[in-house]
């Protein structure tokens, strides 16, 4: 793939990442092999060119801990009432949130 193709495929990963679109259903859309080669590339693209306090860095980072707020919410309820699964799953949630804040 050129770099031009590829810089095109990238800016589409970015941007439906940002819409909403899952690693799989990207993956699909833009013909990459695995979700994995998703993340690198949207993790890529966040840090690249992009330094803190622009637009589709804040953006990413908004979208990268509201869907960890949504699986939260989602799986709470079932560790409150005792589900040891949906307890560990939190458990990975908060770990996630905790190292994207820099408390650990």
């Amino acid at each position: 793939m050129r770099a031009e193709e590829r810089r095109g495929r990238d800016d589409l990963v970015l941007r439906m990442f940002l819409g909403g679109a899952s690693y799989r259903q990207i993956a699909r859309r833009v013909g990459l092999r695995s979700p994995q080669s998703v993340s690198n590339i949207v993790r890529r693209e966040l840090r690249s060119g992009a330094g803190p306090g622009t637009p589709v860095t804040e953006v990413g980072r908004a979208v990268f801990v509201e869907r960890l707020e949504a699986l939260l919410a989602a799986v709470w309820p079932g560790a409150m009432a005792g589900d040891h699964q949906a307890g560990e799953e939190c458990l990975q949630l908060l770990s996630q949130l905790a190292r994207f804040y820099g408390l650990t």
